[in-house]
């Protein structure tokens, strides 16, 4: 029998997700929520994250912000474009900083990457990164359940796509 102290392996305490969708659909002219939660085995202060955009031919940081304890909802420090909002929450141990994006426009394609350092665990960083795709209004996409497509707000149409 063994006692002793057991270490846990960094990767396991600090976690961020974007869901299980790797790419999200959203229609061009409409808003679209991308999800990101975090949580921490040994909780956190000051913890800071951003949301990130890679194109083929742009990064940008586009909002950056902080959580200063599991009481206080994240404050945004830093905002590039007013169409984005921080929808995010401590409430309810949700620990939720996800955006909203509105008014999409074609040249929103692209990735997202969530980022979250946290303090409280020698600033150790994590990361998750979802795809948005924004198609035009014309094409309708089955928003059914597996269909590995994100949700929109706002009304969703199930229609067939013809070429």
């Amino acid at each position: 029998m063994h006692s002793g102290l057991f270490l846990l392996p960094a990767s396991l305490s600090l976690e961020v997700s974007v869901g299980k969708a790797t790419i999200i659909y959203a229609v061009n002219a409409s808003e679209i929520l991308l999800p990101c939660t975090f949580s921490s085995c040994f909780g956190f202060y000051d913890l800071q994250f951003s949301w990130s955009y890679n194109s083929s031919d742009t990064f940008k940081i586009l909002i950056e912000g902080t959580v200063k304890n599991e009481k206080t909802d994240p404050k945004v420090k830093f905002k590039v474009d007013d169409r984005i909002t921080l929808e995010g929450t401590t409430k309810d141990k949700m620990n939720n900083i996800s955006i909203l994006l509105r008014n999409l426009d074609f040249s929103d394609t692209g990735k997202y990457t969530c980022h979250v350092k946290n303090p409280k665990e020698n600033n150790l960083q994590h990361q998750a990164t979802v795809s948005l795709q924004v198609v035009d209004k014309r094409m309708q996409w089955g928003l059914g359940p597996g269909s590995g497509v994100g949700r929109t707000r706002g009304p969703q149409l199930n229609a067939t796509v013809t070429w």
